[in-house]
């Protein structure tokens, strides 16, 4: 096996073990966007946005059940 192929196959394996996504704001989410870019770290930023949601939404649906 070559060092292209080598590579090749690594990297074809580590994205396989990973999920991309693209994040589009509109011309009219203005605010959203700049505030969004003015955080140094973007993606950890957005999975910690996510992951409040989630456990918001997690005791909302468990406070509906009792």
């Amino acid at each position: 096996m070559t060092n292209y192929q080598k590579r090749k196959a690594k990297n074809d394996e580590y994205r396989s073990r990973i999920k991309r996504f693209i994040l589009q704001f509109s011309l009219g989410d203005g605010e959203a966007r700049e505030w969004f870019e003015q955080q140094p770290e973007q993606g950890t930023y957005l999975k910690g946005l996510i992951l409040r949601d989630k456990a918001l939404r997690s005791e909302e649906h468990t406070s509906e059940l009792q």
